[in-house]
């Protein structure tokens, strides 16, 4: 889907990954499609972060790192691409996340969100079975809201 959104829409240059540290999908992009990548998390370590851009053979620095509440902070620019992979589904309020989303927006950009599915899936079954911590992490709810029949 990633590949898909970047490919279709041909002028995507830059991209904030909400929720995303280390970065995996901000790497992917950049290493892939060039595109310049910023990182907002709540909680950033940077020295994990430079071993994890060193093993992807990607020089440190490359990202931009900003440690902050997506709801709190302000973005002093746009961006084209705004995702988050398994972020909106730690919160209550879809609303807000979904606000907290589009203000990164920028005119015409994309925005792509993931949520893993806790409910009538295997994974699920496995994580409220053997890994108690992580399911209820989850507010399960996004996986009936935002799933299809």
């Amino acid at each position: 889907m990633l590949n898909k959104i970047v490919q279709d829409s041909g002028n995507i240059k830059n991209s904030v990954e909400l929720g995303g540290f280390p970065g995996f999908y901000s790497v992917y992009l950049l290493k892939r499609f060039g595109i310049s990548p910023t990182i907002v998390d709540i909680f950033i370590d940077e020295e994990i972060l430079n071993k994890f851009l060193k093993l992807n053979k990607v020089k440190p620095g490359s990202i931009e790192l900003i440690e902050a509440d997506v709801f709190a902070y302000q973005p002093e620019r746009k961006y084209d691409l705004v995702f988050s992979f398994g972020l909106v589904e730690h919160f209550e309020n879809i609303e807000l996340i979904m606000e907290a989303h589009k203000k990164f927006l920028a005119r015409g950009g994309r925005i792509l969100i993931t949520i893993p599915n806790f409910k009538h899936t295997l994974i699920g079954w496995f994580h409220k079975k053997f890994d108690k911590k992580t399911y209820s992490a989850h507010n399960t709810i996004f996986c009936y809201w935002l799933s299809p029949l």
